[in-house]
């Protein structure tokens, strides 16, 4: 669903349900989940943008097979030009992710805190007529702050992508 607020403003929002079927042993059980999110976004300006979302998911843990988890996200963002062709990107996130057990009669005891942050500088270049490319050089960080400290963590990932589009 999108919705124009204004010209600088618009809402988009999804409601669904995520439905997971186990295959093998049946002492996993079958999990249908609601999920939802909403994302506001304002553009201040010609050259700059604001954003906001939240957002509720369910995800498969990557340390337990057993295990998923309901993530609940808020999320702000900001888009600028910064000159011809060139453009700045922030965002920081907030995640908590609530772990419950895939076990029919299993438990699980598991919260995370996720803070993540980024930012990124990119360039857009005409390629030829009708094909334009795009290069980022990004840096995002992300801390977990697990229940079980074993999990906590410290991410920083660089690097550089590319991108075509027609």
């Amino acid at each position: 669903m999108r919705h124009q607020l204004t010209a600088k403003s618009r809402f988009e929002g999804f409601i669904g349900t995520d439905i997971r079927d186990f295959d093998g042993e049946s002492t996993i059980s079958s999990e249908e989940n609601l999920i939802y999110g909403l994302n506001f976004h304002w553009q201040a300006t010609a050259r700059t943008g604001f954003e906001a979302a939240f957002t509720r998911n369910v995800n498969p843990s990557v340390t337990s097979v057993d295990e998923s988890y309901e993530a609940t996200a808020f999320k702000l963002g900001m888009n600028a030009s910064v000159s011809t062709n060139w453009f700045f990107n922030a965002h920081v996130q907030y995640e908590k992710g609530d772990y419950f057990s895939n076990l029919i009669g299993g438990t699980a005891s598991r919260e995370d805190d996720y803070l993540s942050a980024g930012v990124a500088l990119s360039r857009s270049v005409k390629l030829t007529r009708s094909l334009a490319g795009s290069r980022s050089f990004f840096y995002d960080y992300r801390e977990n702050d697990s229940s079980l400290p074993e999990l906590d963590y410290d991410q920083h990932i660089t690097g550089v992508k590319f991108g075509v589009s027609f």
